[in-house]
């Protein structure tokens, strides 16, 4: 009998110092298995990784966009006349978020059918708005300045957006910095 508890008692030891050991090292917590001595699972690796990626790339952005421009030839006089075309449709825009912001407020007391019909309106003046202005940035920038862009792209594989748009805050600040 007593051989009997020596040996259970040994074994219950042994188990609870094998299972513990890995709990006093930082393996094994409840919430599941994580790595011991300070290192880092592959998945936080990786996304740690990305996240740097996106950092440089976000800080790499100004210096691209003003390649861009030097590219196409712009010269600060077509700059210029796109930064007030843009601030001119942002303006429009702005009075017109104000616009919607109101039939938010007069959503309550209109029916179904005029509701959409005012959105209908104020959705067909946005896109008036951005089409009047990209027309007059057409009428800036030459046919000759959107080739050079395109090719330089296809050199270098830039790729940022599909196409430069001007109402992006990055690029408009970028196009502001070039300007002066």
């Amino acid at each position: 009998m007593k051989k009997f508890l020596i040996v259970l008692l040994v074994v219950v030891v042994i188990s609870t110092t094998i299972l513990a050991a890995p709990m006093v090292r930082g393996g094994f917590p409840v919430g599941g298995v994580k790595p011991g001595f300070g290192y880092r699972s592959a998945p936080q690796l990786l996304m740690q990784n990305k996240q740097q990626l996106f950092e440089k790339l976000r800080e790499s952005r100004p210096q691209v966009y003003s390649e861009y421009f030097k590219a196409m030839n712009l010269s600060k006089e077509q700059a210029k006349q796109i930064l007030e075309i843009v601030n001119e449709a942002k303006e429009k825009l702005s009075a017109l978020e104000k616009e919607y912001q109101q039939l938010k407020e007069q959503a309550r007391n209109m029916t179904l059918n005029q509701y959409r019909e005012t959105i209908r309106n104020l959705n067909q003046k946005r896109a008036e708005i951005i089409r009047e202005a990209n027309q007059k940035i057409g009428d800036v920038i030459t046919v000759e300045q959107i080739s050079a862009l395109r090719n330089y792209r296809l050199k270098t594989r830039y790729h940022i957006g599909s196409k430069l748009n001007f109402f992006v805050d990055e690029i408009l600040k970028a196009l502001e910095d070039y300007a002066k």
